[in-house]
């Protein structure tokens, strides 16, 4: 797995990535807020992906807690 890093679109970038996914996906972030990218990660967990994602346990994340527990 070649390794880049990206300074610009990078939103763009991982949902890039992710929409490659085949077999799984495995996200560890403080704070995950892009409705756009966990729109992504939900229909790829439709699709059968497993779908794995660690975040930090806070008012920022608890927040999104319902969605993620979707």
């Amino acid at each position: 797995m070649e390794i880049k890093a990206y300074f610009e679109n990078i939103s763009e970038q991982i949902e890039s990535e992710l929409n490659k996914s085949k077999l799984s996906i495995r996200i560890a972030v403080a704070w995950f807020t892009d409705n756009n990218l966990f729109d992504i990660l939900y229909s790829k967990a439709e699709e059968g992906l497993l779908i794995e994602l660690v975040v930090n346990e806070d008012a920022i994340n608890r927040k999104k807690m319902d969605e993620f527990n979707r």
